[in-house]
């Protein structure tokens, strides 16, 4: 528990600074709301997990206390596998001099691809 609850505490500081960082200035609300529903609903679904299990043997078989926990891993493998695809944080890529790719992220994130808007610019 320990363990889960520092890696929740960790992903409840970054994903929404990062979120808010990569969309756009009219939808940064929205993001941070699905958000936080998404983290509400996940721990009503381990809740229900724990309490059901509860009833297994009586509450005293490993298996009560087990199962919980090897029930998130799925999530995380999925969250692992894709999360080497998501950018950079564009303010982070300034922080520590990466400017040109900081540029490049936000381009990929605020232009259409046809034709430059100027939006990557004007933010950065």
């Amino acid at each position: 528990r320990l363990i889960n609850g520092f890696g929740t505490g960790i992903l409840n500081a970054i994903v929404p600074v990062w979120a808010t960082e990569t969309a756009e200035h009219t939808s940064r609300g929205q993001f941070v709301a699905i958000e936080f529903t998404l983290n509400i609903f996940g721990v009503a679904v381990a809740y229900w997990i724990e309490y059901g299990c509860s009833f297994y043997q009586n509450g005293e078989s490993a298996f009560v206390w087990r199962f919980p926990i090897a029930f998130q891993i799925v999530p995380l493998l999925f969250l692992f596998c894709i999360v080497w695809i998501f950018p950079e944080s564009p303010r982070w890529l300034c922080k520590v001099g990466r400017e040109d790719e900081s540029r490049y992220v936000l381009e990929r994130l605020r232009e259409d691809g046809v034709q430059s808007t100027g939006k990557a610019e004007a933010e950065f």
